[in-house]
């Protein structure tokens, strides 16, 4: 019993000689900023195979000089296909550089093969956001060909030409969908 007065005295002592130190929980806010970025490749399902995996993207504080770059990959993203365009979208966490962060699209970011199309206004701040990219496949293409007349050098008649293309990588066009590429008179 003497041994359990001993140890209530102690702990008792013990909070007297040592109060309680804690300081109140001030409210600190969020280092980060959440927000959205989607990238759109209007590609064709990428047909070809040369979309990339992934991407390089540089986000800038508009109210400071600061930078992040963050690498958006194809695996991480939540996928939306159509037939002609393939939508990534990624939730992202950016360090909140100062009270009032907020990021745009820095320097657009060159794809080998696409063009940059469409960068959003768009920006990411503490209430969230988001920024938009669409890139565009080069699908143009040369074709050469050569054209052979057997009317005597047209002494009677212009000639009139036109040369039809169908894409045979198109799943969208049947046989007699063809489009002409040039029409002229020679």
């Amino acid at each position: 019993m003497r041994k359990k007065v001993k140890f209530l005295l102690f702990v008792l002592l013990a909070f007297i000689c040592f109060p309680n130190t804690s300081k109140a929980v001030l409210n600190v806010p969020d280092p980060v900023v959440n927000g959205k970025v989607t990238i759109s490749w209007l590609d064709y399902e990428d047909k070809m195979g040369e979309r990339p995996n992934s991407i390089d993207i540089e986000l800038k504080d508009a109210m400071s000089d600061g930078t992040v770059t963050k690498t958006f990959k194809a695996e991480d993203a939540v996928v939306n296909t159509d037939p002609s365009m393939t939508t990534w979208t990624f939730d992202v966490e950016l360090p909140k550089l100062n009270d009032y962060v907020t990021y745009v699209l820095g320097y657009p970011t060159e794809v080998d093969g696409y063009d940059l199309h469409y960068a959003s206004d768009g920006q990411i701040d503490s209430d969230g956001g988001t920024i938009n990219l669409v890139y565009v496949k080069h699908l143009s293409k040369y074709v050469t060909y050569t054209e052979h007349w057997d009317d005597g050098g047209a002494r009677d008649v212009d000639r009139v030409f036109a040369m039809w293309m169908i894409p045979i990588n198109n799943d969208m066009l049947g046989e007699d969908d063809g489009f002409p590429m040039s029409l002229g008179c020679g």
